[in-house]
């Protein structure tokens, strides 16, 4: 019997979400894995047109996710940014690869802060890698 042999295909889905300056306003958008992939996931990133110069500040929007298998939250509530997307440079690696199954929507929602609203673009990216037949 012949086992079939895989090697990883890196891929990156990414969502660009715009912002505008009003206090709790939140803005949702998805990403559709591929029909046919199987994605694993590898880390979460969300970069913003309003963070400021200094590598160490980010615009401090509230953030959740939900994908449409069996409509799980990937919070239990809204988080701080850096809770689910980790610092602006790096953002969060996950600890564990985390599949996600082929045709899944994940669904992104922004909210901005009560106060100090600012204005922005915001591109979240999934990470990680399909695998592909050798």
């Amino acid at each position: 019997m012949v086992q079939q042999q895989y090697k990883k295909k890196i891929r990156i889905y990414t969502l660009v979400l715009v912002r505008d300056a009003v206090v709790n306003a939140t803005f949702t958008g998805s990403i559709q894995i591929d029909p046919g992939v199987n994605f694993y996931a590898t880390s979460f990133h969300a970069s913003d047109s309003s963070d400021g110069a200094a590598l160490g500040t980010q615009e401090p929007f509230l953030a959740n996710a939900q994908d449409n298998e069996g409509s799980y939250l990937w919070a239990d509530n809204f988080v701080e940014r850096s809770a689910l997307f980790g610092d602006r440079i790096l953002g969060y690696q996950l600890p564990d690869v985390m599949p996600i199954s082929q045709n899944t929507r994940v669904t992104f929602t922004l909210r901005n802060r009560a106060a100090g609203a600012v204005a922005g673009t915001t591109i979240v990216e999934l990470r990680g890698y399909s695998l592909v037949p050798v």
